[in-house]
């Protein structure tokens, strides 16, 4: 059973997850015959903390924390330190299911746990604060997640230098994590170092290599690089694609960023295709009513704005709108995406009465949370009520100040912005100031 077990964790550091996942369980059932409960309460364990985290699936998850849950109580030792690792997977099922705050005290019971029973500088406390450090990345809580992430890097390295492997999953989760909080340099920095020593570790298309992809890409994006950030997140989403399978939620994840960034360059129908394949992804794995569907939705009717289809889009913002009231609250900023959009739609059919409410909400959303403050949406939402008011004759003195707010934001995104760049100052020459 150890050796087959063994066998299991060396196909999953190999993204051979079928295979992995096929071992593991063999090993279970050799270790049930052979009266072994404490090895088939820790590969329980380890299907939740590393298979779980290839796969991302959160019923099969579950499973498997019951499993090793009712295998640990099984062999009753109060001091065992598989309650650390049942703390760990039970904020790792959490962090994935999209509940950021149970996860972040499940990982703080676990984190104060193993203090005391391993000390405040053991290596073992990394995964913990790492996985800790993303909960609270979540949750907006900028300044604790980055000295969870910082403290876990600085364990590793002080433990093992800077070329172990085992330092890629830190520098990848605080590489993510400082592109979530908007420092795209920091983040690629991070995402780079991470990424190679992933590659020298287990080559070029491994389940690592792609997530760091992913990372890297999305930091590219912030930077208005999108033709760079383009090849990267279609190599991530091929590996993920060919390791996980075609209907697995990281590869819906993968295609969800490409979508966006084919958007960005004005392939319009290239974008539409990637979120329609995402669509039936997320739906079976998430449901019919989880946050994730309620941006994709957001994000296609984008799209079919873009290529003209107002019924559609119109559908789908109302769709996502209701989505994410329901499973995030009516305040929250994500909220301002699908509001946005179905501002866009009222404009784009010469109703900007009709536009101002939604896009005034968006925009309230967007300025008053630090969640919320992502420099092309307000440079969008400013723009489109700038000439929403100027179409009603209203208040020229704010659509000015708004068009040149939303100007200022699309030149600090670069050179792929140039062309709205230039529609907003012949708008704004075009116009004397009152």
């Amino acid at each position: 059973a150890e050796v087959v077990f063994a066998a299991g964790r060396i196909q999953l550091a190999r993204s051979e997850v079928a295979g992995a996942l096929a071992q593991l369980h063999a090993a279970i059932d050799q270790a049930i015959a052979s009266h072994d409960d404490e090895l088939v309460a820790d590969i329980w364990l380890y299907l939740v903390l590393d298979a779980g985290s290839r796969e991302q699936k959160p019923a099969e998850m579950a499973s498997w924390l019951a499993q090793g849950e009712a295998w640990v109580r099984r062999l009753g030792r109060p001091s065992d330190g598989r309650e650390i690792e049942l703390a760990r997977a039970r904020g790792y099922l959490q962090l994935t299911a999209g509940d950021a705050r149970a996860a972040d005290a499940s990982l703080s019971r676990g984190l104060a746990l193993a203090e005391r029973v391993w000390g405040a500088s053991d290596p073992r406390l990394i995964p913990i604060l790492r996985t800790r450090s993303t909960a609270r990345g979540k949750l907006h809580q900028a300044k604790e997640a980055i000295a969870d992430a910082e403290r876990a890097l600085a364990l590793g390295l002080a433990a093992w230098g800077p070329a172990y492997p085992g330092i890629a999953a830190t520098r990848a989760a605080l590489g993510l994590l400082y592109v979530d909080l908007g420092d795209a340099a920091r983040g690629e920095q991070e995402l780079v170092l991470a990424l190679a020593l992933y590659r020298k570790s287990f080559g070029a298309d491994s389940i690592d290599v792609a997530i760091c992809e992913q990372g890297v890409s999305k930091a590219r994006e912030l930077r208005g690089d999108f033709a760079g950030a383009l090849p990267v997140a279609e190599d991530a989403e091929a590996i993920l694609a060919h390791r996980l399978g075609p209907d697995n939620p990281r590869r819906g994840e993968a295609l969800m960023g490409i979508g966006a960034l084919r958007f960005l360059r004005k392939d319009f129908p290239g974008s539409l295709t990637a979120y329609e394949a995402a669509y039936p992804i997320f739906r079976a794995a998430l449901g019919g009513e989880h946050a994730t569907l309620g941006i994709l939705l957001s994000n296609t009717g984008e799209t079919l704005l873009a290529l003209g289809r107002h019924a559609a889009a119109e559908r789908d913002f109302a769709r996502a709108s209701e989505i994410l009231e329901a499973s995030l609250g009516a305040h929250h900023p994500l909220l301002a995406f699908p509001l946005k959009g179905l501002g866009l739609v009222e404009l784009a059919r010469g109703r900007p009465g009709e536009a101002l409410v939604p896009l005034e909400r968006a925009l309230a959303m967007r300025t008053q949370s630090a969640a919320g403050d992502d420099p092309l949406e307000l440079a969008e939402i400013r723009w489109a009520i700038a000439r929403a008011l100027t179409a009603l004759g209203r208040d020229r003195s704010r659509a000015r100040a708004l068009a040149s707010a939303a100007l200022v934001g699309y030149r600090g995104l670069g050179d792929e912005s140039a062309a709205r760049v230039g529609e907003i100052t012949r708008w704004l020459a075009g116009r004397a100031a009152p």
